[in-house]
């Protein structure tokens, strides 16, 4: 089969089809342009070195195919590591082509990057390997031989981030392929990864991050049936963002000074806007469930933010559509069972009452208006009771009260001061009894 890419991805096919062609049939034939040729690929600026090149990205694709096993051929735990076993030989040069293939394509700036290779090669490559990185890292003695190479992780890093540019054509499945790759780095060790990509992250912070917050940012310019169209692609768009926003208590900084709080309770306003159309018992559960993980991630975000910078991610929160966006997913999904959405609200207006006696966030309570109308709230505190959520109903019960007395405070000073705001006065107040 030397030198005929046709017939290769025949035997990949047939491999897909039957995996127990993979150890004796396709591995020997993947070796053969892979490890072979991997010492030539570094002598090469092209994407595609003549003759080596279309065989190894051949090998590459038809690899990462059978990697993936269809569900119903999917083989025992038995059969997957050894198969690993049989790759883990030649992984290193598997790996020298899968890098070759990310260096001159992913890596290269689009006003570098040859239009030829744009509209041609760009995507195919692109999806062929974080398909093959993907089905790799599914095999735990892969994964870990591929995280002991050091320029692994970086080039994941990279990766995650040049699937989402839209300058750049792209397969749909690429992003769901990183968002797999990731997956099974999350019972993994993090310091065998995650300092490496933060510190890629921070390098193309310029980039990454206003691609991270681009889901959130446009959503705002959707209709509602755009919207609601989008709901199960955003799933993979936010698995990737949690992935960017954890790698370190700095990328978490640099999206809020992009104003990453006031993005995402704004979307998740918007979202619950919508919550109407999946709270019936007649949805389909698992329409219903992709809508909850829509709501469940931003708002772990919101406490994820709040943990690192406290009142400053509060304030971002309070003056952009918080508590509407809280009663609406209490009214519809509070009753649902094993819901993710109670625990993160509750922890949420935890925060808010424990740092209300700050200044910017009572300031941002009284501004907003928030504490002139609480009936809602008190709907959501009847709401809770029935079937009984104890933390979310002690959280609002504990929220109404600081509410009622940030209220008595802005009277007392409205009387004293004659409605001007004076930061000082406030806070004699506060400490003064006026509660």
């Amino acid at each position: 089969m030397d030198g005929n890419n046709t017939a290769m991805m025949h035997l990949g096919v047939m491999t897909v089809k039957d995996p127990s062609l993979l150890p004796r049939t396709l591995l020997p034939v993947i070796f053969h342009h892979t490890s072979r040729t991997a010492s030539r690929a570094a002598q090469y600026t092209e994407p595609l070195p003549p003759s080596i090149g279309p065989l190894a990205f051949a090998a590459l694709d038809v690899l990462g195919r059978a990697l993936l096993y269809p569900n119903q051929l999917r083989p025992s735990q038995a059969i997957k590591a050894r198969h690993a076993s049989l790759i883990l030989e030649h992984i290193e040069g598997i790996w020298t082509w899968t890098r070759h293939f990310i260096t001159t394509v992913v890596d290269i700036p689009l006003e570098e990057l040859d239009l030829q290779v744009q509209v041609y090669v760009h995507s195919d490559l692109e999806h062929t390997v974080t398909r093959l990185l993907a089905a790799m890292m599914d095999h735990e003695p892969l994964c870990f031989r591929l995280l002991s190479y050091p320029d692994f992780m970086p080039a994941l890093a990279r990766l995650s981030v040049h699937v989402l540019d839209s300058r750049y054509r792209h397969q749909e499945s690429s992003k769901s392929n990183m968002m797999n790759a990731f997956a099974y780095l999350q019972d993994k060790d993090s310091h065998l990864w995650r300092p490496q990509v933060a510190e890629e992250y921070q390098k193309l912070a310029h980039l990454s991050v206003p691609l991270f917050l681009k889901p959130f940012t446009g959503a705002r310019r959707l209709n509602r049936e755009l919207f609601l169209k989008g709901i199960a692609e955003l799933i993979t768009d936010l698995a990737l963002f949690k992935n960017f926003y954890s790698s370190s208590r700095r990328m978490m900084g640099l999206l809020l000074k992009n104003d990453a709080a006031r993005w995402l309770t704004h979307f998740t306003y918007r979202a619950s806007c919508y919550a109407h159309y999946y709270s019936s018992d007649t949805v389909d559960v698992r329409k219903r469930a992709t809508f909850i993980t829509i709501l469940f991630f931003p708002l772990e975000f919101l406490n994820d933010a709040i943990r690192y910078f406290g009142y400053a991610a509060i304030v971002q929160v309070l003056q952009n559509d918080f508590l509407p966006a809280a009663i609406n997913c209490i009214i519809n999904f509070v009753r649902i069972p094993k819901n993710p959405l109670p625990e993160q609200l509750m922890q949420l207006f935890d925060s808010i009452s424990r740092y209300s006696i700050y200044l910017p966030v009572m300031k941002s309570l009284t501004r907003r208006r928030l504490i002139v109308d609480n009936s809602e709230l008190k709907k959501c505190l009847n709401i809770s009771r029935d079937p009984p959520d104890e933390g979310l109903r002690r959280a609002l019960a504990g929220f109404l009260v600081v509410m009622e007395s940030r209220r008595k405070v802005k009277t007392a000073f409205d009387r004293q001061s004659g409605g001007k705001f004076c930061e000082n006065e406030m806070v004699g107040i506060l400490f003064s009894g006026a509660s």
